[in-house]
């Protein structure tokens, strides 16, 4: 009985994968970025476009951060050639929140860390 609860609990961890947030590949970022949003993958279709154009050669080619705020997820996407002044920041409807938004400066750039980064453009 001992025996296969122990075979049970390691087959369980061998199908684990680490949760490396700079690792994150397209479809485990869209993964964590509708259970953050509650909703479908389908319903995000915008930012799968944002990480396709993140990870290709560019002035968009860059990080991606999912970041909890006090209104909710919220996606900034920073290239890599420029300061966040360049940064785009998204709401979990696709909604662009402009850079005057106090929230932005308040939660948002204080939040952009390397423990949020939901998809890292390929070197």
């Amino acid at each position: 009985m001992h025996r296969y609860l122990i075979l049970s609990l390691l087959a369980c961890l061998a199908g684990c994968a680490p949760d490396d947030h700079t690792t994150d590949g397209l479809t485990h970022a869209m993964m964590r970025a509708s259970a953050s949003c509650e909703t479908s993958r389908e319903n995000m279709h915008w930012l799968e476009t944002i990480l396709v154009q993140a990870g290709s050669e560019g002035s968009a080619y860059g990080n991606v951060y999912i970041i909890p705020t006090s209104q909710g997820t919220v996606f900034v996407h920073q290239p890599i050639m420029m300061s966040c002044l360049a940064c785009r920041t998204f709401a979990c409807d696709g909604t662009e929140i402009t850079l005057d938004n106090p929230l932005v400066y308040d939660e948002v750039v204080p939040g952009i860390s390397p423990s949020r980064l939901l998809y890292k453009a390929p070197l």
